[in-house]
């Protein structure tokens, strides 16, 4: 985080301007600030600043989500950080912080991507980025991108490629410390951990606004839709990227109904009955839908699935298992229909410019937020 970025910033609990504090230790490097207090000139509210991540949660959150490291950064700067209690009772939160938990389970001990995945083919690699989110290179130029829910980085590398002015990653989880790795030390990178719902982002401050893979893993998808859309300034490109209701009929009608009974397990367990699907998916890629579509690819395309499944065919194994314990783990899941996103554009002021059901599985939009 460098100083200059305190100009699209603002508190999340009052809205007020916000300042290094004064007082309190600050370490930088550079321009960099990398250990500090951020503070709001009007309510007095605090916010640390751990590895150059600004951590903007409200005080409940604070006690819930932190962990150990970050409390020990935090006590060295001298920020007031809330500390959970016995008895402190997180139970309206439940929801948010078993995603939190699954989530950061998943990019931290599973999936593990660094920039030479980033840099090779399939799901990481750039050309399905651009199929996900298909807005084109020039179009990033010198312009400030937000990506919201951003995991360990994988948007942020590909974006990075087309010479933006700014790169904002907003992450709820503790995998956002690993995105800094991906970058040089002169890299214009801000790194928020907070919630999509409650960030402290203003609003206008950005020319291009990315949801890649997550809006149908947020509680409430509408107000994250608000949120995304409002940051825009008039003219700003949306673009999101999430699951569809036609066509993920197997999702819909086994999968979700089934995690009643799956969010029960341990996650360890999860995952390993994860490697039973994925296997069968394997299967049927390598010896059904290749094998027909080599055949005849006019039947192979009459095949349930056939564009999702000749997609995940350019995936090792390893790929489709993770993508699997995705599926059953993520404790919040929503499928949108088509006329659903176009609703959620109309909402936030957003006029679509493409909307194309990617892979059969996912709705891809493109939007440029109207005056």
């Amino acid at each position: 985080m460098k100083r200059i970025h305190l100009s699209v910033l603002r508190c999340i609990r009052c809205g007020g301007d916000l300042e290094i504090a004064s007082g309190l230790t600050t370490v930088e490097s550079g321009d960099e600030i990398v250990h500090g207090t951020i503070g709001c000139r009007k309510c007095a509210a605090e916010f640390p600043i751990v590895d150059g991540v600004g951590v903007f949660f409200d005080p409940e959150m604070m006690k819930t989500l932190l962990t150990t490291a970050e409390r020990r950064s935090i006590a060295k700067t001298g920020c007031t950080c809330p500390v959970a209690e016995t008895g402190d009772d997180a139970s309206k939160n439940e929801k948010l912080v078993r995603t939190v938990e699954n989530w950061s389970y998943q990019w931290n001990q599973v999936l593990g991507w660094t920039a030479e995945d980033f840099a090779g083919k399939g799901f990481c690699g750039e050309k399905c980025f651009r199929e996900f989110i298909p807005i084109q290179p020039e179009e990033y130029r010198d312009r400030t991108v937000v990506i919201w829910c951003g995991g360990n980085g994988r948007e942020a590398y590909h974006v990075a490629r087309y010479a933006p002015a700014l790169i904002i990653v907003v992450e709820i989880g503790d995998e956002i410390y690993r995105i800094r790795d991906l970058f040089g030390p002169g890299a214009n990178l801000l790194l928020l951990r907070c919630d999509m719902l409650k960030n402290p982002l203003r609003e206008g401050v950005a020319d291009i606004s990315i949801c890649d893979h997550a809006l149908q893993h947020i509680i409430d998808h509408r107000q994250a839709f608000s949120m995304l859309a409002g940051v825009l300034k008039p003219g700003g490109l949306a673009a999101i990227c999430a699951y569809s209701h036609e066509n993920n009929f197997l999702i819909t009608g086994l999968v979700e109904p089934l995690k009643s009974v799956l969010h029960r397990l341990p996650l360890v367990l999860l995952r390993f009955l994860a490697c039973l699907p994925a296997l069968v998916i394997f299967f049927c890629i390598h010896f059904v839908y290749l094998p027909i579509r080599k055949y005849d690819e006019k039947t192979a395309r009459r095949i349930p699935l056939y564009e999702h499944m000749i997609f995940w065919s350019e995936c090792n194994l390893k790929f489709i298992w993770t993508a699997c314990f995705d599926l059953l783990h993520a404790p919040v899941s929503y499928h949108f229909r088509r006329d659903e996103i176009v609703s959620l554009a109309a909402s936030g002021k957003i006029g679509i410019r493409t909307l194309v059901n990617t892979h059969q599985t996912t709705w891809s939009m493109i939007g440029t937020r109207l005056p």
